[in-house]
């Protein structure tokens, strides 16, 4: 068939220019071609994905009330702060946060980040644990309440980078992460990875590890309810994630892929000046700070374009994430900043030397219920909607939410339709009712009761005895 055809050195050597050519442009034209994806999305091997996969559900946005949660950590009950779980005001609450477990850098494995407190602490008559003392209240309440199980931590956040290099890690991680929260009666996760990096793979993996929990819960409905066609109204375990309330973390995050997986974002709407900052400010406004518009200060503020409204702002407008699955971030604690260079009382975009405290092991912050400081009154910004006080002895001053600024922020929530608040963290509140932040809110914003937990149904409570027989929550299930 080739009889006669022979190969010159000149058609050699135009065979191997075109190869050369071809290879040049797969090279350097192609992945130009997807730079912008390359930078958003991490390595080309691990792509967000384009649609939803077929078994995995549209995440909720959730009851037509508002939820009313705070964050609980297991060092609550050290004498520090002496708060126990019996402390919660769980009848004012919708959910209970409960920080943290931890990553395991070199197994990829979720693990207790306290065993003592979480499992072997002597609390209520017969039993040991914060976490067990948590779900026999949540079990025996008959006001409605879900516990959710939160991973991670700013302590945490080097353990994240570690296994988020191995697929290996993370696919551990997600295996042990649903296997904990259900083991130890959990109604959902909460993921707190603080901070996936911008230019590396990471906010990649952040994703594939809400997707690959949100498959674990859904596999775990499928094990206990059937398929959705046998009952499709069963209720659900919540994913929740820890946001950042800044662009500069948020908006590196592929945030419209992961909202196919999370059903509420707990906008962290706290820490906007703190010991890090160059210039004093509040910690956890609504609004931006007055002293911003200044012209005299312009060249000295740090953060000033931060608040909680530009935060949600960021979400709905920019990301186009529904109001109804952002919650609120508020802070049970203030931010101060000592001897500050102030000849005035504006005591915002100033420079100081020091940031004091009054919460132990926490430089520069005062829980709520220390505040305001000795030496000091409280006054209140209606404009940033902050409450603050200034000792000048020391020339102390500290940013802070107040009972004034649960029934503004309340307002704002119910005008913008969020899907509620939230506090870091419980034991910072005052047990005084008229100065409890929780009381406020609740006041303002109501209280809804389409927050039930998992574990009230018989199904649950039934699959977890044959799943975890004898462990640690089982107990509790065979009481009832």
């Amino acid at each position: 068939m080739f009889e006669g055809f022979k190969i010159t050195k000149l058609h050699l050597k135009f065979w191997i220019i075109i190869i050369v050519l071809a290879f040049i442009v797969e090279m350097c034209i192609v992945p130009w071609l997807f730079l912008d994806k390359i930078k958003k999305g991490g390595s080309a091997g691990r792509r967000p994905p384009t649609e939803i996969d077929p078994d995995t559900r549209v995440p909720s946005e959730g009851p037509d009330g508002f939820s009313v949660a705070t964050y609980y950590s297991n060092w609550s009950p050290y004498n520090a702060r002496n708060h126990k779980p019996a402390d919660i005001p769980t009848s004012q609450l919708t959910h209970v946060y409960y920080a943290f477990f931890v990553v395991d850098a070199k197994s990829g494995a979720v693990k207790s980040s306290d065993s003592w407190s979480d499992f072997e602490l002597p609390l209520s008559v017969g039993v040991k644990g914060c976490i067990k003392e948590l779900q026999k209240i949540k079990l025996e309440s008959k006001h409605e309440f879900k516990t959710i199980l939160c991973l991670g931590g700013w302590s945490n956040r080097e353990a994240y980078k570690k296994i988020a290099k191995s697929e290996k890690k993370v696919k551990k991680f997600i295996e042990t992460a649903v296997d904990c929260m259900f083991r130890y009666g959990f109604d959902g996760i909460d993921l707190d990875w603080e901070f996936p990096e911008e230019d590396s793979n990471e906010p990649i993996v952040y994703l594939e590890m809400m997707r690959g929990i949100r498959e674990g819960m859904d596999q775990l409905e499928r094990q206990i309810f059937g398929s959705p066609a046998e009952e499709k109204d069963h209720p659900h375990f919540q994913l929740s994630v820890a946001t950042p309330a800044f662009a500069e973390k948020l908006n590196i995050l592929p945030i419209s892929e992961m909202s196919k997986y999370v059903d509420i974002w707990n906008m962290m709407c706290y820490d906007f000046h703190g010991e890090w900052s160059d210039v004093t400010g509040y910690h956890s406004n609504l609004y931006l700070q007055g002293h911003s518009h200044r012209r005299s200060l312009s060249n000295r503020i740090s953060n000033s374009s931060l608040s909680s409204d530009t935060a949600v702002k960021l979400m709905t407008d920019r990301h186009n994430i529904s109001s109804r699955r952002i919650a609120l971030g508020m802070a049970a604690y203030g931010r101060g900043f000592t001897n500050v260079e102030t000849n005035d009382d504006n005591y915002l975009g100033k420079k100081y030397h020091g940031v004091g405290g009054g919460s132990e092991g926490e430089p520069g912050i005062w829980l709520y219920n220390q505040l305001p400081i000795d030496g000091s009154k409280e006054q209140f910004d209606s404009n940033a909607v902050s409450a603050y006080c200034f000792d000048p002895k020391s020339r102390t001053f500290v940013g802070y939410d107040n009972v004034q600024s649960m029934d503004i922020k309340g307002k704002y929530i119910k005008k913008k339709n969020l899907n509620g608040g939230f506090w870091w963290e419980s034991c910072g509140d005052s047990k005084d009712p008229r100065k409890s932040l929780v009381n406020a809110f609740s006041k303002e914003i109501g209280l809804s009761e389409g927050f039930v937990s998992l574990f009230k149904s018989d199904k649950v409570k039934q699959f977890h005895l044959q799943k975890y027989p004898k462990d640690y929550i089982s107990s509790l299930f065979q009481k009832l």
